[in-house]
Formats: C-alpha cells, structure tokens, sequence
C-alpha cells in the first residue's frame, strides 16, 4: 500500500536499509511499523534528523517515540486500513523545551465508536471503531459473508474495540474477531489453533 501510495502521489521510493544512501538521495519520509522501526532505529542518532516516520499497524509506544525522534523531526502514528486508507494520526515531535509531544488529529473522512445498538459512545466508553470516507471500497472480492460483516450502512466496521480518551485521543483497546497484532504483522487466533491440532498430543 505504501509502495502503491507513493507512486500516486509523484513520489521516489528509495529501496534500501541503508541510511546513507538514504542521505544522498534525500529521503524525507520512511515508513514501517512500529515494530520495525523500533529494531532498526534502536540506540541510532541521525544528525540532520530526517523529515518523517510514517508508522502504523500497531499503537507506537512513548518509549519508542521518545528514541525514534532521536532519528527524525517528527513521527506520524497512523490508524487505517487498506479498506479506507489512513484515517487518524497522532503526530510525535518534540517541544521547544525538548519534551515530546503527541497531537491526534482526524486525517481524513469521519470516525466514530459505537455500541453494540449502533449509538455513539461517550468519552470512555469502549465501542466498534467504524470509519467512513467517500473512497473507500465497497466490500470483499467473492466474499459476501466478510462483506456483510464489515460493511453496514455506509461505514466500515475495523473489527477494532477503542474508546475516546478525554483530551479526543483515540486509544485502541482490543478486537472484536480473532485477529492479533504482534506489533504490526496480524495473526488469525483461529489458525494458530488448527495449526496446533495437527500436532500429536495436542
């Protein structure tokens, strides 16, 4: 999606894990997941500091924030979905005074936590993330049953459970399906369990 996205958007991808090639081409923006990024930028300072990291797939911890900008000017912690494209952001810098700050913001289209009766919930109250925007795809090649699972009334249902925190963050707190993030990389739990039933003595 990265690779598709950059390339719309009239831009030169720079395949390397070299940071110094990185320099020599200009490289303004990497992208990867929190994870990733974590392991590869663990304990390394960039003098200049490079423009951008654009992370997603898992929540990015303060801890790692706090290393990572050790690395660049500031980090976009995105929340999407190859279904709606990239649809909040909490934008990592640092102050003038040195301290990170972390500013969310609603990068496109409309968010919204619901219970189960379809109502928005309130600052706190955990609920269904949907997301709507006026591109986002429709349903699930030759797959009616995801389709009707995810796509109901116009909005795209992530399968993730999250809450408003009191200052408007979005603070994601679970799954409503068997999907596991490991920092990026999703695991289906339902796999994991038939895989280990072909194991004897399992």
């Amino acid at each position: 999606c990265a690779r598709m996205g950059a390339l719309l958007n009239g831009c030169t991808i720079v395949d390397s894990p070299n940071p110094e090639i990185w320099k020599k081409t200009g490289v303004n923006l990497v992208c990867g997941s929190p994870h990733a990024a974590a392991q590869f930028f663990y304990g390394k300072t960039f003098e200049p500091r490079i423009e951008r990291l654009e992370v997603a797939g898992a929540k990015l911890e303060d801890s790692v924030a706090d290393d990572l900008l050790k690395c660049f000017d500031k980090i976009i912690d995105v929340y999407g979905a190859g279904e709606t494209n990239k649809t909040y952001c909490v934008d990592h810098s640092r102050a003038a005074d040195g301290t990170r700050q972390a500013v969310g913001r609603i990068y496109d289209g409309t968010l919204q936590i619901v219970n189960d009766a379809g109502q928005v919930c309130a600052a706190g109250e955990v609920g269904a993330l949907r997301v709507r925007t006026d591109y986002m795809v429709d349903g699930y090649v030759n797959n009616p049953e995801a389709t009707a699972r995810a796509f109901r009334d116009g909005w795209f249902y992530s399968g993730d459970l999250a809450s408003w925190a009191e200052d408007g963050g979005l603070k994601l707190v679970g799954r409503e399906d068997d999907i596991i993030n490991l920092g990026g990389p999703k695991i289906n739990a339902q796999l994991v369990d038939f895989v280990m039933e072909t194991v004897p003595g399992v």
